[in-house]
């Protein structure tokens, strides 16, 4: 039994590997062909069960994969398909990255042998191109190639749609600390690219990310509303907080916001008009109000929150309007919580005025009119 063994053994061979494409999708499938004969070198005929085993180690370890199957040998020559017939179903991707090697099991219901050494896979050229490191590369133009339906170099594509608790998959994940490297082509000059690529330059270590949309581009913050407090966020290189914008529209900046001419909207008799706001050569906060003159005196409250936020001890400007006929009115005196109006001359008089107070933010108020850094040019 032995030497039959070991006869069985030499017969058989792993004529070749080949990746079988069905359709257009690719299936971890493999051609295993091979001679059976028996001890006296004659070769088998019939039905055989064979067991295919794949292992990630030539001698030991646990099969990953196991596949039983009946195959008709006819003067000693089988040639049977090997391995699962869909993407993801018994063999991973994961699996299939790293060195396989087969183990066979022959049975014709009278003997059972397990053949050795097992065999290493090796796949067809052409499979080469999908392995780590891999390049896919081409010099592709509309003329030509377009014609034949070839729109870019690489399509990867899901043209399933979600349909009841069957979800559609993502056409494309990348996983890795380094995420996505998107690149123009070489000699590539930034903000020239042809709209509706993204790339930047990879040699240049300061290079920028370009973006050319062929029209508006769209940010869909929290789509699965789970979570009301989503924010869209800009970050320094050194981990600084620099603009965040949540799902509600607030928007918080640091820095400097710059334009010949800034504006905001408002809802007027039914239309959206644009507002210009007034620009200031430094940091300033306002407040308004209406105050009575009593006997010719008034001492006006600073409201508490707009006191704590502006630097009330160090001084605040104040405008006054009268609303009504008066000597004049002045300022007497400005205190952190408030301030003292009076009529010019001694007078009594009892009327409404309005004020205006003017003061600088409280903490760090920034530099009166200070350039603008170049991160604010565009690509």
């Amino acid at each position: 039994m032995k030497g039959q063994q070991i006869r069985w053994m030499l017969a058989v061979s792993l004529a070749g590997v080949l990746l079988i494409l069905g359709g257009c999708s690719l299936t971890p499938q493999m051609t295993y062909q091979g001679r059976l004969t028996d001890v006296g070198g004659s070769p088998l005929n019939g039905a055989h069960r064979m067991q295919f085993r794949y292992y990630h180690d030539d001698n030991t370890g646990t099969a990953v994969y196991t596949q039983t199957k009946i195959v008709q040998v006819t003067e000693g020559l089988f040639d049977v398909v090997i391995g699962p017939d869909a993407a993801g179903s018994g063999l991973s991707a994961e699996e299939l990255s790293q060195p396989l090697w087969v183990e066979v099991e022959v049975a014709n219901g009278v003997y059972t042998e397990t053949l050795s050494p097992r065999q290493k896979l090796y796949g067809a050229p052409y499979a080469f191109t999908l392995m780590q490191g891999a390049v896919i590369s081409g010099s592709l133009d509309s003329t030509l190639y377009g014609a034949q339906g070839v729109e870019a170099v690489l399509t990867v594509g899901n043209g399933f749609e979600t349909s009841g608790s069957n979800q559609s998959l993502p056409a494309l994940r990348v996983e890795g600390e380094k995420g996505l490297e998107l690149s123009g082509f070489p000699g590539a000059m930034a903000g020239s690219g042809i709209a509706g690529t993204i790339y930047s330059d990879l040699s240049d270590p300061g290079s920028d990310l370009i973006m050319n949309s062929r029209d508006s581009v769209y940010l869909y913050l929290d789509a699965i509303s789970d979570d009301s407090t989503a924010i869209f966020g800009v970050t320094a290189g050194n981990g600084q907080y620099i603009c965040n914008m949540n799902e509600d529209g607030d928007l918080d900046c640091r820095g400097t916001i710059t334009g010949a001419t800034l504006r905001t909207a408002a809802e007027v008799d039914g239309d959206t008009r644009a507002l210009y706001g007034v620009q200031s050569p430094q940091a300033w906060l306002e407040d308004f109000g209406t105050a009575q003159l009593r006997d010719g005196t008034a001492f006006v409250k600073l409201e508490a929150l707009f006191a704590k936020a502006i630097q009330a001890d160090s001084g605040y400007h104040v405008f006054l309007t009268p609303l009504g006929e008066t000597q004049g009115l002045y300022v007497a005196k400005k205190t952190p919580t408030g301030f003292e109006v009076r009529e010019q001359g001694g007078g009594t008089a009892d009327i409404a005025f309005d004020y205006r107070i003017v003061a600088q933010p409280a903490g760090d108020t920034g530099a009166r009119m200070p350039l603008v850094g170049s991160s604010t040019q565009t690509p």
